[in-house]
C-alpha cells in the first residue's frame, strides 16, 4: 500500500531535521539571518542550531512590504520597528553568542542606536563588523564610542554613513589586529583624529575611504608603514577659499587606486614598493593660478615617485595634467628624460575615456619610451568608432619602445 500524504511529509520532515548538524548549519548559514531564525519553529533542534550561526547579517530592507505597500508611511513605520526590535534582541540580547561577523544595513537610523549596536559588538570580541546607514544624521551628531578604538577581535571594519563623529586625537595603537578598513561617508573631528586613526593601525594592509560629503577635513593624512592597498575617492563639492590636501606616506604601498577632483595639493613622501595604479584626478579649480602651477609640480612628483610601477590606468584628464607637468618641469619641447619607471618597470598601460578631440602627444610618448611594455590598451569615450578610427590612425606609424608591446584600441 503507498504512503498516505500525511506519512510521505512526516518521513520528510524527519530526513530533513536528522541531517548532521554540520549540514543544517550550512544550509542556515545561506538564508538570511531573518530568514534563518524563522525555522527555530521546527523543532528545538533547529532553534539550537541556527543559534550556534556566526554571522548576523540583516538589512532594513528585509522588513519592508513587498510592492505599492512600500509607499505606505503606517507600514514603513510598523516594518522599521520590526526591524529595530529584531537587531536588539539578536545582537545586544544574545540570541547568537557565537558571533564572529555582523553586517547591518539601512538608510536611517539615530546614531544611539547604532552606538548601541557597535558596543553590542565590540563586546561579543567578533571579527568582522560592517555597519551602514548613509542618510542617518542628527544635530549635534555623536562621537563614536571610544572602546571602538580599542577592540583587539576586529579584523574587518566598514563603516559607512552613520552620523558618527570619528574622535581619535591622540597618536596611539589602535585596532591591533585590523587588517581591512573601509570609511565612507563618515565626519572626523579634525585632521588629527583621521591621521591618527589610518596611522594608529599597526597591521593595517587594505584601506578604502570615500568622502562623498563635506567631512570636516582640509588635510587628509594618510600615513602607514603596513598598508599594502590604499583606494580614495573624493567627490565632494568644492569649499572656496579652503585648499584640499592631501598626504601618502605608504612605504609598503603596492596597490593606489583613486579618484580626487578636488584636492589641489599632493605630498606624497614614499611609494617605492608600487606596483599597480589607477588615477582619475583633475584640478577643478580654474580660477586659481598658483593652484594650476603647484598641482602640476604636486603631479609630477606623484608620477616620479612611483619607480616601480607595472601597471597604471589613468584617465584622460590625469594624463593631460601630467603632460602639463612635464613640459612645465623641462620645457615645451624637452621630452628627453624619461622616469625610471617607462624604462625598466611598467608592462601594462590603460587610457580611459579619451574623446576625439584630446591631443595625443603625451600618449604617444608613453608608447615610444616604456622599453618593456606589454600591452597599451586606450579606451574611447562611450566607444565610438569614429573616435576608434583617429586614434588608430594617430598611432599606425608611432614607433614603439617595446617591440613585445600590443596596442589595443576600444
Amino acid at each position: 500500500m503507498k504512503n498516505s500524504p500525511r506519512k510521505r511529509t512526516r518521513d520528510t520532515e524527519d530526513r530533513i531535521t536528522n541531517l548532521p548538524d554540520g549540514i543544517i548549519n550550512h544550509i542556515l548559514s545561506l538564508l538570511p539571518t531573518k530568514d534563518s531564525i524563522l525555522t527555530s519553529a521546527i523543532s528545538t533542534k533547529w532553534k539550537s542550531i541556527w543559534a550556534s550561526l556566526s554571522t548576523l547579517e540583516v538589512s532594513e530592507w528585509d522588513f519592508y512590504p513587498r510592492g505599492g505597500a512600500w509607499y505606505n508611511d503606517e507600514k514603513r513605520a510598523e516594518a522599521y520597528c520590526k526591524f529595530l526590535t529584531f537587531v536588539y534582541q539578536v545582537l545586544v540580547g544574545g540570541d547568537m553568542p557565537y558571533l564572529k561577523k555582523v553586517a547591518i544595513k539601512g538608510s536611517a537610523v539615530h546614531p544611539s542606536h547604532i552606538e548601541s549596536w557597535i558596543n553590542a559588538a565590540i563586546d561579543r570580541n567578533i571579527r568582522e563588523l560592517d555597519v551602514s546607514f548613509k542618510d542617518s544624521y542628527v544635530d549635534p551628531p555623536h562621537e563614536f564610542p571610544q572602546s571602538l578604538f580599542s577592540c583587539g577581535s576586529l579584523v574587518v571594519l566598514r563603516l559607512i554613513g552613520l552620523g558618527i563623529v570619528i574622535n581619535f586625537p591622540t597618536e596611539s595603537t589602535c585596532f591591533p589586529n585590523l587588517k581591512v578598513l573601509q570609511v565612507e561617508s563618515v565626519l572626523y573631528k579634525d585632521n588629527d583624529s583621521a591621521r591618527n586613526l589610518f596611522s594608529g593601525c599597526p597591521i593595517l594592509e587594505d584601506l578604502t575611504i570615500v568622502r562623498e560629503e563635506w567631512d570636516d577635513l582640509e588635510t587628509l593624512t594618510i600615513a602607514s608603514r603596513s598598508l599594502k592597498s590604499l583606494s580614495m575617492e573624493v567627490i565632494l563639492e568644492k569649499q572656496e577659499d579652503i585648499v584640499q590636501t592631501v598626504v601618502i606616506d605608504c612605504p609598503a604601498l603596492e596597490s593606489l587606486d583613486m579618484v580626487d577632483t578636488v584636492s589641489e595639493d599632493f605630498e606624497v613622501k614614499d611609494l617605492s614598493s608600487i606596483i599597480k595604479a589607477k588615477l582619475y584626478l583633475l584640478n577643478t579649480n580654474s580660477s586659481c593660478t598658483w593652484c594650476h602651477g603647484h598641482y602640476h609640480e604636486c603631479l609630477f612628483k606623484l608620477f616620479t615617485k612611483m619607480s616601480s610601477i607595472k601597471s597604471l590606468s589613468l584617465s584622460t584628464s590625469t594624463i593631460l595634467e601630467f603632460s602639463v607637468s612635464w613640459r612645465e618641469e623641462f620645457g615645451a619641447e624637452e621630452w628627453d628624460t624619461v622616469p625610471n619607471c617607462l624604462v625598466s618597470h611598467l608592462k601594462t598601460i590603460k587610457i580611459i575615456d579619451v574623446r576625439w578631440e584630446d591631443k595625443l602627444e603625451t600618449f604617444k610618448y608613453f608608447l615610444m619610451n616604456s622599453k618593456v611594455l606589454e600591452k597599451m590598451a586606450i579606451q574611447t569615450y562611450l566607444k565610438q568608432e569614429f573616435t576608434m578610427m583617429r586614434v588608430a590612425e594617430e598611432f599606425e606609424d608611432v614607433p614603439r619602445g617595446s617591440k613585445t608591446c600590443q596596442l589595443e584600441i576600444c
